[in-house]
């Protein structure tokens, strides 16, 4: 199991089989823990139908964009003959990406929309061997996601596995 945030409240969570051979009846709870371990109140849910796969796309390309443009002026304002370029512009720098960002989600607006079709809403009952299967989740406030998983091996053997632990026989 793997939670992976991804800007502003999204988390993807990614359940991994590791074996050669398949897994049924997957079941997994995604849930918050707070700074120190304990569940939290909030509650995890798909985000599918839930957010713009674009708004989120923005989101994410504007920090990206702020923070290269932000090194950019740092490195030209290194380099010889920057003194043509006032303090103020290269400090302003950053900001263009909020301009910029709104024209690349439309140029990517086909491939967004693709992407939005094939979010996910849970995870599949079953995964073939070295299979993942990832689903991202809107998790209002602040905290950690992790997830624990039930699953049945090739065998029939029903296992349990909290989050961050070798799965064990289900009791």
């Amino acid at each position: 199991m793997e939670a992976v945030p991804i800007g502003e409240n999204l988390w993807t969570v990614k359940v991994h089989n590791g074996t050669n051979g398949p897994i049924t009846d997957l079941a997994v709870e995604v849930y918050v823990v707070d700074e120190h371990g304990n569940r939290a109140t909030a509650e995890c849910v798909p985000a599918k139908g839930r957010i713009s796969l674009a708004n989120m796309f923005e989101g994410l390309l504007s920090q990206a964009l702020s923070g290269s443009l932000g090194a950019i002026a740092g490195q030209v304002g290194m380099m010889p003959g920057a003194g043509m370029l006032s303090p103020g512009a290269l400090q302003a720098l950053p900001s263009y990406s909020s301009m910029m960002t709104p024209q690349l989600v439309s140029a990517a607006a086909p491939q967004l929309n693709q992407a939005q079709a094939m979010m996910t809403d849970k995870f599949p009952a079953v995964l073939s061997g070295n299979e993942a299967a990832p689903v991202i989740f809107l998790v209002p406030g602040e905290g950690q996601v992790q997830a624990d998983i039930w699953f049945d091996d090739e065998d029939g053997n029903r296992w349990f596995r909290p989050f961050g632990q070798l799965p064990r026989p289900a009791e």
